[in-house]
């Protein structure tokens, strides 16, 4: 599991919140090499925002560093500051938005509503635990250049095919890596 292998101090600092805050997205083996090698994180998310109904394409990032999604072996940090100069970033409940955009069907394909969807994957009551807050921010757009944005690179270990990748990277662009 990915939290056994992220480092102490990590999950001893505090959530920061705010536009000065960093923001993190957990990513899977194809998708940091594609993005990566495009210097580009695609709008492929679509979220139907409940106000107005509006349907909008991006990247969900979360303000919670400790959040853990299924299987992924990398962290990307972002300048939150510069993404919020160049795209529109909007606070989202990750919860609310699931059910609205999927019709009202919970994660678990069971019809939902508001008071019945606390147990989904994104709720914060979901196991109990910080490492399930998702804390969604929302980021409408590409994110490119992707190197303008990022902050860091952290990566298990023990995808050393993976490790290089992100590693020639970030030395390419002056980014910090973490081999966690």
């Amino acid at each position: 599991m990915v939290n056994t292998i992220m480092q102490i101090q990590d999950l001893m600092q505090p959530m920061v919140e705010g536009r000065e805050a960093p923001l993190y997205h957990w990513v899977g083996k194809s998708k940091l090499y594609n993005i990566l090698h495009e210097d580009k994180m695609g709008a492929w998310w679509e979220h139907i925002i409940p106000e107005g109904n509006r349907k909008v394409y991006g990247n969900s990032l979360t303000r919670n560093k400790r959040f853990v999604y299924l299987d992924r072996i990398g962290r990307l940090t972002f300048d939150q500051g510069k993404l919020a100069q160049t795209n529109k970033i909007i606070p989202l409940d990750a919860e609310v938005v699931f059910d609205h955009t999927h019709g009202g069907i919970g994660i678990d394909g069971i019809t939902t509503d508001r008071q019945k969807a606390q147990k989904s994957q994104y709720s914060n009551d979901y196991y109990h635990k910080e490492s399930n807050i998702m804390a969604e921010e929302f980021v409408i757009g590409d994110i490119q250049p992707l190197h303008n944005y990022l902050i860091e690179i952290a990566i298990a270990r023990s995808k050393t095919r993976y490790v290089m990748i992100a590693q020639e990277y970030a030395k390419k662009y002056g980014i910090n890596i973490v081999v966690m």
